[in-house]
């Protein structure tokens, strides 16, 4: 048996030589940790934008709370100004008709008790109404 195997070689390039193949090693070794320190300056920056974002998360989160919460505030200051609103109109009447009724009873204290009454104050006396104020 002693049948010689054919040698095998390979077809259609150059050989390879030791002195390429240890160049080519070299370039690879120093491109490894830089792109190590690439990876992990992604990662931090990555891990921090992280942290970032889920402090904005809160601080979102907390501020909606303070929004909701003056919303409410103004909902129901808007319904008391609208309530003092209304006070205020009714005490503005009630002032004009008590200034109106003052300005009356001054006209009858200057007006002069034994002067003879207007004919608008006399029809207004006979019909039970209260005088007019006479102007001197």
């Amino acid at each position: 048996m002693s049948e010689t195997r054919p040698h095998l070689k390979s077809v259609g390039g150059e050989p390879k030589e030791p002195a390429a193949a240890s160049a080519a090693a070299r370039q690879a070794q120093p491109e490894a940790p830089a792109s190590r320190r690439a990876t992990l300056w992604i990662a931090v920056l990555l891990a921090l934008a992280c942290l970032a974002l889920l402090i904005q998360t809160r601080r979102v989160g907390a501020l909606s709370g303070e929004v909701t919460r003056l919303n409410s505030e103004l909902v129901g200051t808007r319904a008391a100004l609208v309530a003092y609103e209304g006070r205020l109109a009714t005490v503005r009447e009630v002032v004009g008709d008590l200034s109106q009724r003052l300005a009356q009873l001054d006209e009858l204290v200057r007006r002069d008790p034994l002067a003879p009454l207007a004919p608008e104050a006399a029809e207004a006396t006979e019909a039970g109404e209260p005088a007019a104020p006479v102007e001197p």
